[in-house]
């Protein structure tokens, strides 16, 4: 359980000093049964409710700002949890993204919790999980989605089932019709190809240490953009993020 000074989750959701948080939506009772993660833009919990034929195990994807401009930020978080719910809803029915659930709030939703561990944790799947992930992925684009934030393997569930899950798409991408379409379109398809070039680097990164002789292929991905992220925009992300947080503090994973 969370030290004192990781209570409050968001000026909305707090646990209790005995550990305890109740969520009621919909005529049902959501009861916390840990935290799972929070960093600088979201918050994460484990719920559970009550349900045929058992208890049954959600996810709480909390969006807001974690530290001094919360309150400032507050408009466009829940603008950012609305648009990750609209996402999710898009991606509904995939074998392999989480079953969507409700809203909580404005800045709150629920999906269906997935048993397993994340990829970043483990190092001993089969050949065959990549091809079932970049079926996964393959399903996402189709309905117009670049899932943007594969580079993390922190977001790929490897299921107590031995598929693989994807989760959290906060800054995912997404067609529209409307102004400028034309250019939504055109980044959704550059992103999609980020999206394969990291699918192809993990694959290759995780097979080379279990398969001898394996040839990796992610080098004859590597996009223009790839280049460009890392010399021109990550670093300055990560100096414009160190004035909204401090180093070192923006991200605990509870196990």
């Amino acid at each position: 359980m969370p030290q004192t000074r990781n209570l409050r989750l968001s000026a909305d959701f707090f646990i209790d000093a005995d550990g305890s948080m109740d969520i009621h939506h919909d005529g049902k009772t959501y009861r916390l049964v840990r935290p799972l993660k929070h960093d600088q833009w979201a918050a994460v919990a484990l719920m559970e409710c009550e349900g045929p034929p058992g208890p049954l195990r959600h996810v709480l994807k909390i969006s807001r700002c974690n530290g001094r401009f919360e309150q400032l930020l507050a408009p466009i978080m829940n603008y950012v949890s609305r648009r990750e719910y609209d996402i999710y809803k898009v991606c509904d029915g995939i074998q392999g993204v989480p079953p969507l659930g409700a809203r909580v709030g404005k800045n709150a939703f629920l999906h269906e919790y997935v048993e397993g561990d994340t990829l970043d944790r483990r190092d001993d799947v089969l050949p065959e999980f990549f091809d079932q992930l970049e079926d996964i992925l393959h399903r996402v684009h189709e309905r117009g989605v670049a899932y943007v934030d594969m580079a993390k393997r922190e977001n790929i569930i490897v299921g107590d089932d031995g598929r693989p899950y994807l989760i959290d798409f906060q800054i995912s991408f997404m067609r529209r019709s409307g102004p400028f379409s034309w250019l939504r379109s055109a980044l959704v398809w550059t992103f999609q190809r980020e999206d394969r070039y990291h699918l192809v680097k993990h694959r290759d990164r995780m097979l080379r240490r279990t398969i001898p002789g394996y040839r990796q292929q992610y080098q004859e991905h590597r996009t223009l953009l790839t280049r460009i992220h890392c010399l021109l925009i990550r670093r300055p992300y990560l100096a414009v993020k160190r004035i909204f947080v401090p180093k070192h503090g923006d991200t605990t994973v509870y196990r």
